[in-house]
């Protein structure tokens, strides 16, 4: 290895950080759409408009998730309270999905679920993408 390849690059480097990541996001979300899709309410098409909306709102909540969380830091939060707030995070929003969701709409859940899992790292991977193009 020459001293150019090497040159710029830091073990520590946020941008290796960054796509570490990004790294991280895409393969959870290959492992989670074969849960997702191994139960038979996600595989069950109740009606095509309620399956459009809820695709469409899980990529559209994927994107400005993606790219709102993009610059921000959060090397300064502990990791057991960053787990605490998520956790609690994730109950309140189940509670008010099955709140306010019919229970014959349930598997569209589960479908914007898929949905939001692959909008925000396909997000991430562009946007990484874009600034990095335009560093050079």
């Amino acid at each position: 290895m020459g001293e150019d390849t090497l040159r710029g690059w830091s073990p520590f480097d946020s941008d290796v950080d960054e796509r570490a990541r990004i790294r991280r996001s895409l393969l959870s979300s290959f492992a989670l759409t074969p849960l997702l899709f191994a139960n038979e309410l996600t595989r069950h098409v109740v009606s095509v408009e309620a399956t459009a909306a809820a695709v469409a709102l899980g990529v559209v909540l994927g994107v400005v998730a993606a790219v709102g969380l993009a610059d921000v830091d959060y090397s300064h939060v502990d990791g057991v309270v960053a787990s605490f707030v998520a956790l609690v995070f994730i109950v309140v929003v189940t509670v008010a999905v099955w709140a306010v969701v019919p229970h014959r709409y349930v598997g569209t859940m589960m479908q914007f679920a898929v949905a939001f899992t692959w909008a925000m790292p396909a997000t991430e991977l562009l946007h990484y993408r874009h600034r990095s193009s335009g560093q050079d």
